[in-house]
C-alpha cells in the first residue's frame, strides 16, 4: 500500500518532462531551419546535413547484431523513416523558404488530427468527442494561417500547402511508429529512423557540405542546434512519449508548439507574426483546450 503513492507521481513526472522537452525542442526547429536556409543551404541539402550528422551518433550501434531490428519490422520502420523523417524534413524545409517559422509551426499543428484519424482507423486508439471537436476547431485555425497573407509569399503561394503535406506525413509517422517504440524502445527507434533518413538523403550531402563550407558562423551554429535539439533530443522524447500513451493522445501536445515557436522566432529572427497568423493561432490553441475537456460521469 505504501508503494502506490510513490509510483504514479514518478510516472506522471516522466510523461510531463517528455512532453515539455518535446514541445520546446520541436518549436526550436522552425526558426533554426530558416536561419540555416537564409545562410545559403538548400532544402534537400539541409535534410542531408541534419540527418547525416545525426546518424553519426547512432552509426556505431548498427554494427552490433543485438541492436538490429527483426526482418518482419523492417517495412514499417522504412515507411516511418521515409514519411515521418526524410520526406517530412524536406517538405518542411522547402515550405519554410516562403512561409514564416511561426506560420509553419501553426500549419504543422494539424498533425494531431491526422494522427488521431489514423490511430482510430487502424490501431483502435480512442479519442473522445471533445477530442475530435477540438481537433477540427484547431484545423480551422490552421486554415486561417494557410490563407493569410502573412504566411505566404507572392512568388510561391503553394508553400503553405507543402508544409501542410509535411504535417500529413508527420501525423502518419506519429501513429505508425508506436509498435516499433513499444518493441525496441525510444532510442533504438530514433536510431533506425535517423540512420535511414541519413542514407536516403545521402546523395544531397556533398552539396550540403559545400554550401555549409561557404556559410557564416551563425548558420553553422544554427545547424548544430538543429541536429542536437529537435532531431536527437526532441525525436527521442517524442518517440518515448508516443510509446507510452499512443499517437492519437500524444499528438495533442503538438498544439502547444506554435506559441513557443513564435516567442523563439521573435528573439532569434526578429520575426513578428501578423494579425491573421495570431488569430489563426489563437483558434488552433482554443481547439487544443477543447480536446482537454473530460466528460463527467
Amino acid at each position: 500500500m505504501t508503494d502506490t503513492p510513490t509510483v504514479l507521481p514518478v510516472s506522471k513526472f516522466k510523461l510531463s518532462l517528455q512532453a515539455l522537452i518535446t514541445i520546446v525542442s520541436f518549436a526550436s526547429a522552425f526558426p533554426f531551419i530558416q536561419m540555416v536556409e537564409r545562410g545559403g543551404v538548400d532544402a534537400s541539402a539541409l535534410t542531408a546535413l541534419r540527418y547525416g550528422f545525426s546518424a553519426l551518433f547512432f552509426l556505431p550501434f548498427c554494427f552490433h547484431r543485438r541492436y538490429l531490428p527483426e526482418k518482419k519490422d523492417l517495412p514499417r520502420i522504412l515507411v516511418c523513416a521515409l514519411l515521418g523523417t526524410a520526406l517530412y524534413s524536406f517538405l518542411l524545409n522547402y515550405g519554410e523558404k516562403n512561409v514564416s517559422a511561426s506560420a509553419a509551426s501553426l500549419i504543422v499543428s494539424a498533425c494531431p488530427i491526422i494522427a488521431a484519424f489514423i490511430g482510430a482507423l487502424f490501431l483502435n486508439e480512442k479519442l473522445s468527442a471533445f477530442g475530435w471537436i477540438g481537433s477540427f476547431i484547431a484545423l480551422a485555425g490552421v486554415a486561417i494561417v494557410c490563407f493569410s497573407h502573412g504566411a505566404i509569399s507572392a512568388e510561391d503561394p503553394y508553400s503553405p500547402l507543402i508544409v501542410l503535406l509535411a504535417s500529413c506525413f508527420s501525423g502518419s509517422y506519429t501513429v505508425l511508429q508506436r509498435p516499433i517504440v513499444q518493441r525496441y524502445g525510444a532510442m533504438k527507434t530514433l536510431g533506425y529512423m535517423t540512420v535511414i533518413a541519413g542514407l536516403c538523403s545521402l546523395p544531397f550531402l556533398p552539396t550540403g557540405l559545400m554550401e555549409l563550407s561557404h556559410s557564416d558562423l551563425t548558420t553553422r551554429v544554427s545547424l548544430g542546434l538543429l541536429v542536437i535539439c529537435p532531431t536527437l533530443i526532441g525525436y527521442g522524447c517524442w518517440a518515448a512519449f508516443c510509446g507510452e500513451i499512443g499517437g492519437a493522445k500524444a499528438g495533442i501536445i503538438l498544439y502547444a508548439i506554435p506559441p513557443i515557436t513564435i516567442i523563439l522566432s521573435i528573439f532569434l529572427e526578429g520575426d513578428l507574426p501578423t494579425l491573421p497568423v495570431l488569430l489563426g493561432g489563437a483558434i488552433a490553441l482554443s481547439g487544443m483546450a477543447v480536446t482537454k475537456i473530460r466528460k463527467k460521469a
